[in-house]
This record gives structure tokens, sequence and C-alpha cells, in this order.
């Protein structure tokens, strides 16, 4: 069991390094989509990709070492939580499984908050695009002869220097 355990802190270690690096890719995101330097975003979000291929697979390597554990505990794996594997645990294993669950959990957190605010901000970038176009291509109604779809606007103004006298 204390092999299992060991191998669970060494996946979760790992888990916690992907998801700093996923962090660090996040805020240079944020930054390049401030500076609108979208070919880096464009590099950012394939380095995200592959950052959170390797923690899919890490999560999968963690889940079946739970089952594992959980099966020679006699704990129902689809009903475990992180904090029932750590009482299974004893000494340092058991401390380090609390910090690393602590420290996953907050980057976690932080990575996500990033990206919320990446993502409000690109869609206030949108919105104020979209202002701008529509600034651009107001049109004046009143002045038109024509409508988008060929029919006349106004019906034809009447002069006195068209008639005939």
């Amino acid at each position: 069991m204390n092999r299992k355990l060991e191998q669970l802190r060494e996946i979760l270690s790992a888990e916690f390094d992907l998801h700093t690096e996923l962090l660090e890719r996040a805020r240079e995101k944020q930054d390049a989509i401030i500076a609108l330097d979208i070919e880096k975003v464009d590099d950012l979000v394939a380095a995200e990709e592959l950052l959170v291929g390797a923690v899919y697979v890490k999560e999968e390597e963690r889940l079946g070492l739970v089952g594992e554990i959980c099966g020679q505990a006699g704990i129902d794996p689809k009903k475990v939580k992180m904090s029932d594997v750590i009482t299974i645990a004893k000494g340092d294993i058991k401390v380090e499984l609390a910090r690393l669950k602590k420290d996953l959990k907050s980057v976690i957190r932080e990575v996500a908050s990033v990206n919320d605010l990446s993502c409000q901000i690109l869609e206030d970038s949108i919105a104020h695009v979209n202002g701008f176009f529509s600034l651009i291509t107001a049109v004046n109604t009143a002045h038109m002869t024509y409508q988008a779809d060929g029919r006349k606007a106004r019906p034809d103004s009447v002069s006195l220097l068209d008639h005939s006298a």
C-alpha cells in the first residue's frame, strides 16, 4: 500500500508541475492578448494544448492508481475523494498528499481565474471592435436615395428647376 501511495504522490507532484506550467502559459497568453500579439497567442494555445494532453495522461494514471488503492482499502473508487485516500496514508506521505491536494486545488483555481479574465478581455475587445465597426458603417438614412434592397428610400423630390414653365 505504501508503494502505491508513493506512486500517487509522484503522480500528483507531476500534475502540480504541469498545472503550474499551464498557469505560466495562461498568464503569458493573457499578456499576449492585451498586446494584440496574435502569433504569440497562437503559439501559447498550442503549448497549452500539449500541457492539457499531458495532464490528461497523468489524470488517467491517477484514477487507475486510486482505483487500486481503494480496492485494497475496501473503498468504492467511484465515490472516493482525495481526503479519503489521505486518511488511509500514514506519516510523511499523509502530510505530503495533503499538501499536494491543497497546492493542486490552488493552482487549478488560479488557472481558471486567469483564463476567465482572458475570456473577459477577449469579449470586451470584440464588443469594442464591433462598436467601432458600427460607428464607421453607420449611415445617415435621411439622405439615402436607395435602401439596401434596392428600393427607393424616399420619394423623388420636387424641385422648381425640374419643371418646365
